[in-house]
């Protein structure tokens, strides 16, 4: 998925911490990192490059107490990632969707 190319940012932009990961969101790529034992243990990353997105989708679970928002990504590959967040970070989801939305919008028209 990623490319030497696509790893030259080594600042993310912003991060969201998730409920059971960290997505970096970088210029031209995320970064997810999951955060439950296993993977701390035994390191687990994986980088989703603009480029291969297909579509991102945001959906709101509301259970009898709780409120958690689910930000899904796939890909060109058919690879779909579903990151859970709370209520509370909808905007930040929401920010960080329709800005990368407009990066690939202006990709798409300068080529």
């Amino acid at each position: 998925m990623a490319t030497n190319a696509v790893l030259h940012h080594n600042t993310p932009v912003t991060t969201a911490q998730g409920l059971f990961h960290e997505l970096d969101v970088y210029p031209n790529r995320f970064v997810i990192r999951r955060t439950d034992l296993l993977s701390r243990l035994f390191g687990s990353e994986e980088i989703i490059a603009y480029d291969d997105i297909k579509e991102m989708h945001i959906h709101e679970e509301r259970f009898l107490n709780n409120h958690r928002v689910q930000f899904i990504i796939v890909t060109h590959h058919s690879n779909v990632r579903s990151l859970s967040y709370e209520a509370s970070q909808e905007r930040l989801i929401q920010h960080i969707k329709e800005t990368v939305e407009e990066f690939l919008d202006h990709r798409a028209a300068n080529v």
